[in-house]
């Protein structure tokens, strides 16, 4: 029996079986790989889509966004990869705006200027959970 053929036929047999069935590979917590593509955490804890070269193709907040924006890239759907930069921005935009009327609102001692932030820190929490509940549902019917 020899060890090296039979090792590169289970090596093609995985490989075979990773490509139809699991399209993301979890190289550390840090690190995702989709196909030839890599998703790797950067110095500002951003997400960088890179291709095989290195090269970053697109920065995104979240690592899902960015798992998503690399299977839209790799099929050439750019209106679908638009979409989910544009999701990215806009959730993230809305977590920081709710951060910061969440807490001026308990700074602040006027009593009208606390009802607007308050309004305003629900309006964007309220954003913010939509974009997340569309991110999700779009991540789990690509991936799910």
């Amino acid at each position: 029996m020899n060890f090296k053929k039979q090792a590169e036929k289970l090596e093609k047999i995985l490989e075979e079986e990773f490509n139809k069935k699991v399209p993301l590979l979890v190289v550390n917590k840090n690190c995702l790989l989709y196909k030839h593509y890599k998703i790797k955490k950067n110095v500002l804890e951003n997400w960088d889509l890179q291709d095989q070269s290195g090269r970053i193709i697109e920065t995104f907040k979240l690592k899902v966004n960015a798992a998503l924006a690399a299977k839209f890239y790799d099929r050439n759907q750019i209106e679908k990869f638009n979409e989910v930069k544009n999701l990215d921005t806009k959730y993230w935009t809305n977590i920081i705006d709710s951060l910061i009327f969440r807490e001026k609102c308990n700074k602040t001692k006027d009593m009208i200027k606390k009802d607007i932030y308050i309004s305003r820190w629900d309006i964007t929490k309220t954003r913010a959970e939509q974009y997340k509940l569309e991110i999700s549902k779009l991540f789990s019917y690509n991936f799910g």
